[in-house]
Order: C-alpha cells, then sequence, then structure tokens
C-alpha cells in the first residue's frame, strides 16, 4: 500500500501509485464537497476535477485502468444533537459545537444566542451568563467557516428558563420560642428547572430545612436574636439561589416573681 499526495496542478491532479490499495492524502487547496476521478494509466494516476457529491478521502485500487473516485469530505457540523438549557443570571454549562470535514483550521459564529452568551471563534465553545430571555426557546444558527471559506450550519432550539428565585415568605421568619416546636415557615421558589432541593446555614440547634418541601421545623434548643440564616434553594441542572432570613428564637417563658404570694 502506498500513500500519495496530489498537488493541484491547475486544473489536473497528478500523483504516482502503485497497483494494489491505495490510499490517496487529501490534497492541499482541495476545496469541501469537491470530486476528483483518477484513472490508472500503468504505475501512474492522473487525476482531473470534476464536479460531485463528496463521500470519502479513501480509494482502493485493486487493477490498472479502473476509474474510481477520491471525495473530500464536505464540511458540516457533526454535534453535538442538542445544547443544553439555559437559566437567567447562571453561568450556561460550556458546550463545544464539533466540526468535521471541509479544510481546517474552524472558525465558529452564532445568531440567536441570549444577551450574555456567545460562541468562541476560535474553539466553537458556547458559554456566558444569559441576563435576558427566560421562558423563550430561541433558535440558535451555530455557522462553521473552514479555511477555504467553505461554510456549514447547525440550527439549535435554546430553552432559557426564568432566573432562579427564592418567592418567599418575606424576612424575618416567624419567631420561635426555646424548646417549643417551630412550624412557622416553608420557604418557596420560582424559575429554574424541574423540582428543588433545599438547604440552610445558620439554623439554631434543633431546626432543620426539608430537602423537598423547604418546610422549616424542629424544635430550637438556643435562643437568639435577629439570627442570620441562609436558604439555598438547587433546580435539577444544578443552577442554585439564596436567600438571607433573620430568625428571632425567644428565651422559654417563665413566672419569675414573687417567691410567694400574700397571705
Amino acid at each position: 500500500v502506498q500513500t500519495c499526495a496530489l498537488p493541484i496542478l491547475s486544473p489536473a491532479l497528478t500523483g504516482t501509485v502503485t497497483l494494489g490499495s491505495v490510499t490517496f492524502t487529501l490534497p492541499a487547496g482541495a476545496t469541501g464537497g469537491q470530486t476528483y476521478t483518477a484513472a490508472f494509466t500503468g504505475a501512474s494516476a492522473q487525476c482531473c476535477g470534476l464536479g460531485g457529491t463528496a463521500v470519502s478521502p479513501a480509494l482502493n485500487f485493486t487493477s490498472t485502468s479502473t476509474v474510481s473516485t477520491i471525495g473530500v469530505i464536505s464540511l458540516n457540523i457533526s454535534g453535538p444533537a442538542s445544547i443544553p438549557v439555559a437559566t437567567v443570571n447562571a453561568a450556561y454549562p460550556a458546550t463545544t459545537i464539533v466540526g468535521s470535514g471541509g479544510s481546517g483550521p474552524y472558525s465558529w459564529s452564532a445568531t440567536g444566542l441570549p444577551a450574555g452568551m456567545s460562541i468562541n471563534p476560535t474553539t466553537g465553545v458556547i458559554s456566558g451568563t444569559p441576563t435576558a430571555g427566560g421562558g423563550t426557546v430561541p433558535s440558535v444558527t451555530v455557522t462553521v467557516t473552514d479555511s477555504k471559506s467553505a461554510t456549514a450550519n447547525k440550527i439549535y432550539s435554546l430553552t432559557v428558563n426564568p432566573a432562579l428565585t427564592i418567592s418567599g415568605p418575606a424576612s424575618p421568619l416567624p419567631v420561635g420560642t426555646i424548646n417549643v416546636a417551630y412550624t412557622g415557615a416553608t420557604v418557596s421558589a420560582t424559575g429554574g428547572s424541574g423540582s428543588y432541593t433545599w438547604s440552610a446555614s445558620g439554623l439554631p440547634a434543633g431546626m432543620t430545612i426539608s430537602p423537598t418541601t423547604g418546610a422549616i421545623s424542629g424544635t430550637p434548643t438556643v435562643s437568639g436574636n435577629a439570627i442570620s440564616v441562609t436558604v439555598t434553594a438547587t433546580d435539577t441542572n444544578g443552577v442554585t439561589a439564596n436567600k438571607i432570613y433573620s430568625l428571632t428564637i425567644y428565651a422559654a417563658l417563665t413566672v419569675s416573681g414573687p417567691a410567694t404570694l400574700p397571705a
């Protein structure tokens, strides 16, 4: 098996090959979608450019005078099939668009991306933090351009969710009392994607937040005034939102006096 490069000699292509299985490398200057026909004459092949559809960069020749084609793979966007959803005010998961065929290197551009998002012209990575477009499904057209100015496009549907926000209740949270069961608050959220998971930091000892319902409950074992509690909601895409609440836990109610009642 012999591999030979076929330099372009306008308009003909020439190369020396041996009979049998022969692989041609793509000629420098070949453009995506162009097809060449190779005809054996003894141990050499004369190639001339013909119009056609590219099929493969490899050829197998089995005998002299065999006529076959050498195809330049057409430029196209090969993946991904779809792109992740976006959420307003949340960093978008960096997504690389992949090209194939044509003549590298590639340059990338896109239209229809929400404000705050862009595509890297060199790597094809879509990233950023969308600042608008919640609730919309824009059509995003990605274009790849190769070194011979050939282009290919792919249209993606991009879902942009509204910003994830903890919507209630307002701060401060209802007050509680030490050693008395607390059942005063359930936090809620809007936006983002799917269901929410809840967590909290700063709750007094004895109190917790339900990770599935957002209900704050328990029996506080310490008191405090205007305790700072940070509640976090996480959606199914890993986007988070925080809200800081003030919570007061009163000391236990006691009867302090008098020590005795009058006679």
